[in-house]
């Protein structure tokens, strides 16, 4: 479980069914952000926010599977975690840079946004081409 757990113990929407899996099996059913190949093209933080944990929920889900509606509301709730760490962690890059105070306010705007824009981007891909990937009844 300590897999999913972010760095600031900021609570995640979690499936009740992943409090029951092992380490090994969250280890060996997901990897994070992106397929093993992508890790270049999908990194695991968005402008500084770790999104790793909400990647590997969205792998179990996927990796458990189900129907089309399953696999919309593991996208959603993808969503939905990457939203509340971005929200959370709202200053947390920029407090961590020297420069800090003498960035404007209009900036900060400028990067909550971007995340913001970002998660969004990571949904619309994981509709848009994850359906290969996610396990359909049979």
């Amino acid at each position: 479980m300590n897999k999913l757990c972010n760095d600031w113990g900021i609570k995640l929407d979690i499936p009740n069914f992943i409090y029951d899996l092992t380490d090994e099996y969250i280890d060996n059913h997901s990897n994070g952000c992106g397929s093993t190949y992508s890790d270049i093209i999908v990194p695991d933080n968005i402008i500084g926010v770790n999104i790793c944990a909400c990647c590997r929920i969205h792998d179990l889900q996927y990796n458990k599977g189900g129907n089309d509606s399953d696999r919309y509301n593991s996208d959603r709730l993808f969503k939905k975690n990457m939203t509340i760490l971005i929200k959370k962690r709202r200053n947390y890059f920029l407090k961590k840079l020297n420069w800090w105070q003498f960035i404007s306010k209009f900036s900060i705007k400028k990067f909550y946004k971007g995340r913001l824009s970002a998660v969004k981007l990571y949904y619309y891909m994981v509709r848009k081409y994850g359906k290969g990937s996610f396990s359909y009844e049979k």
